[in-house]
């Protein structure tokens, strides 16, 4: 089910279609989870130190 999210993902950031996505060896599929997974670990990391930031400069006021 997982592979489903990915595909999606896939599609609609990547611009490679699902066909594409399932026709990849495991090893090239691994790499595009990887790749996908850090790309979101890191946008949440960031967003979370915004929403510090932003505490932080309303608590000063």
């Amino acid at each position: 089910m997982a592979e489903y999210n990915y595909a999606y993902y896939c599609l609609h950031k990547l611009k490679i279609r699902p066909s594409e996505f399932a026709e990849m060896d495991i090893y090239e599929k691994g790499f595009i989870m990887a790749c996908i997974d850090l790309k979101l670990k890191r946008e949440k990391e960031a967003e979370k130190d915004l929403r510090e930031k932003l505490v932080a400069e309303d608590v000063r006021r």
